[in-house]
């Protein structure tokens, strides 16, 4: 296979081998394995010392964080991951923003979900003349939404072909049994048994109504935008799909330096295909491997 492209380092060559473009994973299954969390991407995270210094003012504590519990969301992946400590519990497929309605990056949580949710469709499809839209087979919130504190939902959707696509207004969406599983772990792991229990006896008494439910801890989710991903020599490179990475080169460089533990400046990046995907109208991710010689 003739190679797409290479990276130098001093005197020693990285070649990109094992090249494959993959569909995305929409058929992706409940994966239980002891894995890291991906190296951290481009973008500055969200400081809360300011937040933390005016709860402890005015005396008021900030929501207690799930305990080894976080989501972390890649939008150029259009994946989702549910972490136990250091166990990978959930990775799952999503649908992000449209480039015109694009998803926030940030650090956001979550602290309650809504079983059987209304809809209350936004302005730029209702011209702002809507009624909330009952729980039901209409209801594109779907089985259940997870509210994040960043004004955005997480939620159940019936449209799994706009899996791994740019199609909402924003909100990150779950196929709706794939959102259920995801509610249904954080119930039995931050619920007691009868609280689940009195929860399910709700739901099935008023399945044409909203059940809300307060969770104990919040959840951590992280949303980053991320098109590299490396991990023990392997990568997969996303297209840029907001068309963020003003320069690829440079991008590539800096995100594969510091996935060798490297400078930059020590890294030189030929033309090839790494630099090519980056462009948001490639067909989908390409996945290689790096070889030292």
């Amino acid at each position: 296979m003739p190679l797409a492209g290479s990276v130098t380092i001093a005197n020693a060559a990285i070649v990109i081998a094992e090249m494959s473009t993959y569909p995305y994973h929409n058929g992706a299954a409940v994966c239980r394995r002891n894995a890291p969390e991906p190296s951290p991407g481009e973008g500055t995270p969200l400081k809360y010392g300011w937040a933390i210094l005016a709860f402890l003012l005015i005396g008021v504590s900030p929501p207690n964080q799930a305990d080894g519990l976080r989501v972390t969301i890649n939008l150029p992946a259009y994946s989702l991951r549910l972490f136990d400590g250091d166990e990978l519990v959930m990775e799952r497929p999503v649908t992000i923003g449209a480039p015109e309605h694009p998803t926030p990056v940030g650090r956001w949580r979550v602290e309650r979900l809504i079983w059987q949710p209304n809809w209350m469709p936004p302005p730029s499809v209702s011209a702002g003349r809507a009624e909330p839209v009952p729980p039901g087979p209409d209801n594109p919130m779907g089985a259940v939404k997870l509210p994040l504190t960043g004004a955005i939902y997480l939620h159940g959707t019936e449209r799994r072909g706009r899996l791994g696509q740019p199609a909402s207004h924003g909100c990150i969406r779950l196929a709706n049994e794939d959102a259920r599983a995801l509610a249904e772990h954080l119930q039995r792991r931050l619920l007691a048994q009868a609280d689940r229990r009195r929860i399910q006896r709700r739901r099935q008494a008023r399945p044409d109504q909203p059940v809300r439910v307060r969770l104990p801890e919040a959840l951590p989710v992280r949303v980053r935008y991320q098109p590299l991903e490396m991990g023990q020599g392997r990568g997969v490179l996303h297209p840029d799909v907001y068309n963020r990475i003003a320069d690829e080169r440079s991008y590539l460089r800096r995100a594969l330096a510091r996935s060798l533990g490297i400078p930059a400046k020590q890294l030189s990046l030929t033309d090839g295909e790494l630099l090519n995907r980056l462009n948001g109208d490639a067909e989908g991710p390409l996945r290689f491997d790096l070889e030292i010689d």
